[in-house]
């Protein structure tokens, strides 16, 4: 399948907005001639879909439930 035009096959991400939206032990797919120059361990992947939906499954650190709704008690001390 041929991109299009104009389209990439790289983003940029902020540390920051991966560590907002990911476990503390996610593993986090990138590329492998970026790993290589950082000189990083690393496991071998294979990108398939399946494999991809679930180490976002894995990673992702969604809320677990809704917080409390805030409650607030109005005082007059005038009275």
């Amino acid at each position: 399948m041929a991109r299009t035009t104009g389209s990439t096959s790289f983003v940029r991400v902020s540390l920051r907005e991966l560590n907002r939206v990911l476990k503390e032990n996610a593993t986090v797919v990138v590329n492998r001639r970026y790993v290589e120059g950082l000189e990083l361990q690393c496991q071998p992947f294979t990108a398939s879909k399946a494999a991809l939906a679930k180490l976002i499954e894995q990673g992702v650190d969604a809320p677990e439930s809704k917080p409390a709704p805030i409650t607030i008690n109005m005082v007059n001390f005038d009275e």
